[in-house]
C-alpha cells in the first residue's frame, strides 16, 4: 500500500505537468451538473499496461435510439481516469489500451447505474490477467487502500474553469473534511 501511495503522490505532481497538450473538453463537454453524470476512478496497472491512454465505458442502459450501445472515451493518465458528460443509465468499463494493444474486458466488469445528475467515483481496481480454463482475458479486482480524495485532487486541477469545478471542489473539501 506504501508503494501505491508513493505512486499516487508522484502522479500528482506529474499529471499536472503533462497537461498542456490535454483538452478538458474533450471529456467534460457540455455535461452540467445539472444533467450528466461526472464519474471518476482509478485503475492500477503493470506491463504490459503501461502506455494505456484510453478507455472506454459502455453505456448498457438505456441503449441508443438505433438499439445499440453507446461508448464514450475517459480521460485516463497514470491510471486515474474521468468523463463528466455521461447521459443517466447504466455503465460498465469495457475496454482500454495504448499504443497498439487493445484489452477487451468483455462481460467479466462490474457495472455502474448513475439514476441522477452528480460525481459518482466508480472505485480503484487492479488489472488482472484472467485465470483458469475458461479465461478469455483481463479483468477487473476490486483493491483498497487508495483515497478517493488522492484520485480527485488531480481531476480538479484539471477542471478548473468547467461548469463541474464547484462541484468537483465540494465533493474534494467534503472527502477532505471527513478524514
Amino acid at each position: 500500500m506504501k508503494k501505491i501511495a508513493v505512486m499516487l503522490l508522484v502522479f500528482v505532481i506529474t499529471f499536472a505537468a503533462g497537461c498542456a497538450t490535454f483538452n478538458v473538453n474533450d471529456y467534460v463537454g457540455t455535461g452540467t451538473p445539472e444533467t450528466r453524470a461526472f464519474v471518476y476512478g482509478y485503475i492500477l496497472y503493470d506491463e504490459p499496461f503501461s502506455e494505456m491512454s484510453w478507455l472506454i465505458l459502455l453505456q448498457a442502459a438505456p441503449k441508443a435510439e438505433n438499439g445499440g450501445f453507446r461508448k464514450y472515451g475517459a480521460y485516463i493518465k497514470k491510471g486515474i481516469f474521468f468523463n463528466g458528460n455521461l447521459r443517466l443509465g447504466s455503465y460498465k468499463i469495457s475496454q482500454f489500451g495504448g499504443g497498439d494493444s487493445v484489452y477487451d474486458l468483455g462481460s467479466v466488469t462490474e457495472g455502474f447505474r448513475f439514476e441522477k445528475p452528480g460525481i459518482y467515483y466508480m472505485g480503484a481496481y487492479k488489472v488482472e490477467k484472467e485465470k483458469g480454463m475458461f479465461a478469455s482475458g483481463f479483468g477487473l479486482e476490486k483493491i483498497d487502500g487508495i483515497k478517493e480524495a488522492d484520485i480527485l485532487k488531480p481531476i480538479v486541477l484539471l477542471c478548473a474553469g468547467t461548469k463541474w469545478e464547484e462541484e468537483l471542489n465540494k465533493r474534494l473539501n467534503k472527502l477532505e473534511a471527513e478524514k
